[in-house]
């Protein structure tokens, strides 16, 4: 699966681990430092 996270505070990353561990694939990271990137 691939999966784009919306924040990437300390959820952002404690999800990223489980859905990298369980073979999935994280193709999207937006948060306040890069949020202007996609505006």
């Amino acid at each position: 699966m691939r999966i784009a996270l919306l924040g990437y505070g300390k959820m952002g990353q404690i999800i990223e681990r489980f859905a990298v561990e369980r073979g999935h694939e994280v193709v999207l990271k937006i948060s306040i430092d890069n949020v202007e990137d996609f505006t």
